[in-house]
């Protein structure tokens, strides 16, 4: 496996693994072969690289696919619903709205055939770990008053929705494939 990762320092802090090749490029720009690879796959971060030159690169060097997969809050349960309307407050930026930009962006995928799912799962989580979670969240204030306020509002959401000592924060994974 080739894995593509502009940022020296995220390519040196990757996990060694035999079978993956950690090599610097972008999304636009990978300097792989035309056709090189059997599938082009894109997770959690292609709202980074979500242009047609990047789909370009992934038809250049794929010999016949490529897919995305990406998880998001699934906002029809409350606690959900309600966690979402707290991390949408204090975005320090638009990630959320690029992302959903971004599966646009992949179901237009030029000259392919473009199939789509999804698949449903939960992350139980205890207060500590929904903290955690908001805490891995780069586009979420980790430091300051604002996150002060931010951790408070979600203990106290964590207070009022918590079953035992955990919550159920809804999910879906989107999967995209394109094939020529």
């Amino acid at each position: 496996m080739i894995a593509i990762e502009p940022n020296a320092r995220m390519r040196e802090a990757a996990q060694p693994h035999p079978r993956v090749s950690w090599r610097e490029g972008t999304g636009e720009r990978t300097a792989l072969l035309d056709a090189s690879v059997d599938l082009v796959v894109a997770c959690q971060a292609f709202h980074w690289f979500a242009t047609a030159a990047s789909l370009e690169e992934f038809r250049r060097i794929a010999r016949r696919r490529a897919a995305m997969l990406q998880y998001e809050r699934d906002e029809c349960h409350p606690f959900t619903k309600a966690f979402g309307k707290i991390v949408r407050a204090y975005a320090t930026d638009d990630t959320e709205l690029l992302r959903a930009k971004a599966l646009e962006i992949f179901r237009g995928f030029p000259h392919a055939r473009v199939r789509a799912g999804t698949a449903h799962f939960k992350q139980s989580l205890n207060g500590y770990a929904l903290l955690g979670r908001i805490a891995s969240a780069s586009y979420l204030p980790s430091d300051g008053p604002a996150a002060g306020a931010l951790r408070a509002e979600i203990e106290a959401l964590f207070e009022r929705h918590r079953e035992g000592d955990r919550v159920d924060l809804m999910m879906v994974t989107h999967v995209l494939c394109a094939d020529w």
